[in-house]
C-alpha cells in the first residue's frame, strides 16, 4: 500500500518569504533605535577626548574639532569627513542597507586626520601628500549589483603639499578611533542584544 501526498512548494515558499518579509519589518526600527543609540554614547565619548584649543590661533577655532564629530546613515552628507568607522558588512532589511558612519573632521576642520595620527617629520622645501574630500561638480553613476546609481556627491582625492619649515613632527592622539575601541565591545553587545529581541517580536507578531 502506498500514500501519495503533494505539496504546493511555491505558495509554501511564499507564505515563508512573506512571513520572513513581516518580521524584517518589525526588526529595522528596533534595530536603527539600537544603533542610533550607541552611535549616540560612542560620539559622546569622541567629543569628550578630542582635544580643544586653549590658545588663540587664525586659523582654527576652540572646540571646532570636537564640534565636527557625529555620526549619520549611509555616506556622510557633507562629504568632509576625514575619518570614518563603518562595518564592511551592510545589513540588509526589507531591501534597504542599514549603514551607520561615525565621523570627524570638516572641509575647515581638515586637520582632524593630523591630530588623530600625528604628522610625520618635515623637511623644508620637500613635500607630502594627504587625503581629503572633494564634491562633484556634476551628477555621476556607479555600477551596483548591475544596476546604475548616482554615485556619491563627494569622494576622496589625494593632494601634495610642499613643507615651508623643517620640524620634528607631532605625537597622534587617538581621541576617534581610541574611543572606538574603548566602545566597540559593548556598542556590539547591545546590538546584537536588540537584534535578537526584534527577531523574536517580529516572529511573534508574524505567526
Amino acid at each position: 500500500m502506498a500514500v501519495h501526498m503533494k505539496v504546493n512548494t511555491s505558495a509554501a515558499a511564499r507564505q515563508v518569504a512573506a512571513r520572513l518579509q513581516a518580521i524584517a519589518k518589525s526588526v529595522a526600527p528596533e534595530l536603527k533605535q539600537a544603533m542610533a543609540l550607541e552611535a549616540d554614547k560612542t560620539v559622546s565619548v569622541m567629543r569628550a577626548l578630542a582635544p580643544v584649543l586653549k590658545r588663540p590661533h587664525k586659523d582654527r577655532k576652540a572646540g571646532a574639532l570636537r564640534n565636527s564629530i557625529g555620526w549619520t546613515w549611509g555616506e556622510p552628507k557633507f562629504g568632509a569627513a576625514v575619518l570614518r568607522s563603518r562595518s564592511k558588512k551592510r545589513v540588509k532589511f526589507a531591501g534597504a542597507a542599514l549603514v551607520l558612519t561615525l565621523y570627524a573632521g570638516s572641509a575647515d576642520v581638515y586637520y582632524a586626520r593630523w591630530i588623530e595620527f600625528g604628522t610625520r617629520p618635515g623637511r623644508k622645501d620637500s613635500a607630502y601628500s594627504y587625503t581629503y574630500m572633494r564634491r562633484r561638480r556634476k551628477k555621476a553613476y556607479r555600477q551596483v549589483n548591475g544596476k546604475w546609481v548616482t554615485a556619491p556627491e563627494y569622494y576622496q582625492v589625494t593632494h601634495a603639499r610642499a613643507v615651508y619649515r623643517t620640524h620634528p613632527g607631532t605625537k597622534g592622539y587617538h581621541f576617534f578611533y581610541g574611543a572606538w575601541k574603548v566602545k566597540r565591545k559593548e556598542a556590539r553587545k547591545a546590538i546584537r542584544r536588540a537584534w535578537r529581541k526584534a527577531i523574536k517580536d517580529g516572529a511573534r507578531a508574524a505567526a
